[in-house]
């Protein structure tokens, strides 16, 4: 899915996409745990799963060892997704372990799929990762 560069970036961070998350989507290093939900809500919204994958840090114990399986579940889902809307509603330090609580508003039809999660992160090699929800 090609993006326009004056388009706005589909986080809904209200900044152009060229601005915000293309950047790291091209392989800079997210600098925050928040900046990494926006970007991974971006690149689930444009269907750049190969970004999505690379940013799971490899001991959570969410991601699936099938890559190429795991990549076509989740392009089915997406595809039947509207990506409407990403507020942040909170972020902490835990013992150690980032956390970032976020509203993803999303649509599949008429039905409204919306979720609030928390969500954690590591730092692996100077990268944040994301881990896990609780």
């Amino acid at each position: 899915m090609k993006r326009q560069m004056s388009q706005s970036c589909p986080c809904f961070s209200g900044k152009l996409y060229k601005d915000c998350c293309q950047p790291l989507h091209k392989g800079k290093i997210a600098a925050t745990p928040v900046a990494l939900v926006r970007s991974r809500y971006a690149a689930y919204a444009l269907g750049k799963f190969g970004y999505v994958y690379k940013t799971w840090h490899p001991q959570s114990p969410l991601i699936g060892r099938n890559q190429t399986q795991w990549r076509n579940s989740v392009k089915q889902l997406t595809q039947q997704t509207t990506f409407a809307g990403l507020r942040i509603l909170d972020q902490a330090q835990i013992d150690g372990v980032e956390t970032v609580k976020f509203h993803a508003i999303l649509f599949q039809g008429a039905q409204d799929v919306s979720f609030i999660e928390t969500s954690t992160f590591l730092k692996k090699a100077g990268r944040w990762l994301y881990f896990d929800s609780i």
